[in-house]
């Protein structure tokens, strides 16, 4: 390994080209015997800080085998993921499109995009509560706010999203989520702050703006996001003031992963406003700096291809 302080650290599952290997926390390689190259899944793995060296020697045992990889800066591509450290809580509703305009394909970016937010916050019983519903021509509950009590179960879930396809009835799935997902049986909790995040494609085929207001005078914060071809005009009418923290747009799915800082920025900034309105306590001036809440946790979405594999 180089002679610098970084620690290549993979943290769970890796998918290679033969065959599906699991590895632990105390694994920093693969090896597959028979493989001349490997490729590792972005979404899947983790490095605990940047690389420190241009060329970084990978080893891992498997058996009797020892295989090394060097690794050269360029085969790296990496994204930051940000952590919201604030300790105050709140229950969060992800409202997504499953419409047959954004395709299986897309639906699987949609999904990393999902598991990037979830990992922003502490999830639990006592702590932020996630929930989900997916909508197309009718809405359906994925799982309740009360029904995953910790990270990895969110994200699990999230990996085990089933595409639904249909219609456009954003107003439908709005309406759906004020009298279902925001409710004490489904795990909504009294003098908690609330957060609807709607995730579209495309525009309504019904009407957004009663539903859409309803839910904000039941005190619930909308964040909304577009893509492709998403109504920006029918986005705002959702989204909550201020537009320019509770709204985005971006022109595909792969620009998904550009707002991932924005997104959790606001969120996590709503959510301290929030919770201090709640408790009576003064809130700060939202032109100061409260990027304080927000912390760079770690690098996520490293793709590695390994070159020259071999025993030593």
């Amino acid at each position: 390994m180089p002679s610098c302080s970084t620690v290549v650290t993979f943290y769970y599952t890796l998918v290679d080209f033969c065959s599906v290997v699991e590895v632990t926390s105390s694994t920093i390689g693969i090896f597959s015997p028979g493989c001349s190259a490997l490729a590792f899944f972005c979404s899947d793995v983790e490095l605990s800080s940047p690389i420190c060296s241009p060329v970084v020697v990978i080893c891992a045992t498997l058996a009797t085998s020892t295989a090394c990889f060097t690794l050269h800066r360029h085969h790296l591509h990496s994204e930051y993921v940000f952590t919201c450290k604030t300790t105050d809580i709140a229950d969060i509703v992800f409202l997504v499109d499953g419409s047959w305009s954004v395709g299986r394909f897309n639906f699987k970016t949609l999904k990393n995009f999902l598991k990037s937010l979830v990992r922003a916050f502490v999830v639990g019983s006592e702590h932020t509560r996630v929930g989900l519903v997916q909508y197309s021509g009718d809405p359906k509950s994925e799982w309740h706010l009360n029904t995953h009590r910790t990270n990895e179960s969110v994200i699990d879930a999230v990996k085990n999203l089933p595409y639904k396809g249909g219609n456009t009835l954003t107003g439908l799935a709005l309406t759906y989520i004020l009298e279902n997902s925001f409710k004490p049986e489904s795990g909504s909790r009294p003098d908690v702050p609330k957060i609807g995040i709607l995730i579209t494609d495309g525009k309504s085929q019904d009407n957004v703006l009663s539903p859409a207001q309803r839910l904000r005078d039941a005190g619930i914060e909308l964040f909304a996001i577009g893509i492709q071809n998403a109504d920006e005009n029918e986005l705002r009418a959702i989204a909550s003031p201020p537009e320019d923290t509770h709204m985005y747009n971006v022109a595909n799915f792969s620009a998904l992963s550009s707002i991932v800082k924005g997104v959790t920025r606001s969120v996590c900034e709503r959510i301290s406003e929030i919770s201090k309105e709640i408790s009576g306590k003064a809130v700060p001036d939202p032109q100061s700096d409260a990027s304080s809440d927000l912390e760079i946790s770690e690098i996520k979405g490293f793709c590695v291809i390994p070159t020259h594999p071999g025993k030593i």
